[in-house]
């Protein structure tokens, strides 16, 4: 890998990793619809319309960036119910 592709991959831009957080934000709000949840005969309960609503207001409350073995921080993601 060339060095600039390193650099671009250490420094990915700020609506790159947004772009992460939204598709992983997206994949967790779908998976609580598995099993037919949020359908009139099964409505979701308090909780889970709590943390579906973390996870919507999450891009509006999260900075992610990379740290040096190139993870992601900044995103604190709700507890699943």
């Amino acid at each position: 890998m060339s060095e600039e592709a390193k650099t671009l991959f250490k420094n990915p831009s700020a609506a790159s990793l947004m772009l992460q957080v939204r598709k992983e934000r997206n994949q967790k709000l779908a998976d609580t619809e598995e099993n037919g949840a949020g359908l009139p005969d099964r409505p979701f309960s308090q909780a889970e319309l709590d943390y579906r609503q973390a996870l919507r207001d999450l891009p509006a409350t999260t900075n992610p960036s990379l740290n040096s073995d190139l993870i992601m921080v900044g995103v604190t993601w709700p507890t699943k119910p």
